[in-house]
């Protein structure tokens, strides 16, 4: 889960999901209720972008605005046997590093990111 780094303009919360019984990877996005700020609306929920696996496994779970105001996250690469070689492959959103305008849902997954999943990760540490 993630809030929008300028969350006074922006009320909006990023969730990522694997919905249970489908081969799905989601981010949902939401914006908080005005009656209650402290809930989000759950009738607001948007769809940022949805990648389908030809399994449900290795689907990831990584989601994160860094300090450039985009938000990342990684994407798994879809199982054991890929015979895709999803990591490897352009051509699918699977096994990658993906880089999202929060601000404008209609750019999604703007441009691959080649970045180190690792340093990501230990990078939030101060590493």
């Amino acid at each position: 889960m993630a809030f929008h780094p300028d969350f006074a303009h922006y009320p909006y919360i990023y969730r990522l999901v694997t919905p249970n019984g489908t081969p799905e990877w989601a981010i949902w996005r939401f914006r908080f209720s005005a009656g209650d700020p402290n809930l989000a609306d759950l009738s607001s929920q948007q769809t940022v972008i949805c990648i389908d696996y030809p399994i449900a496994a290795h689907r990831s779970g990584w989601i994160d605005f860094r300090p450039d105001g985009y938000l990342y996250t990684t994407t798994g690469d879809g199982g054991e046997n890929d015979s895709t070689n999803a990591a490897s492959n352009l051509g699918v959103m699977r096994g990658k590093v993906l880089r999202i305008d929060g601000d404008d849902t209609t750019t999604v997954a703007d441009l691959f990111a080649f970045l180190d999943a690792w340093f990501m990760e230990f990078n939030d540490c101060g590493f």
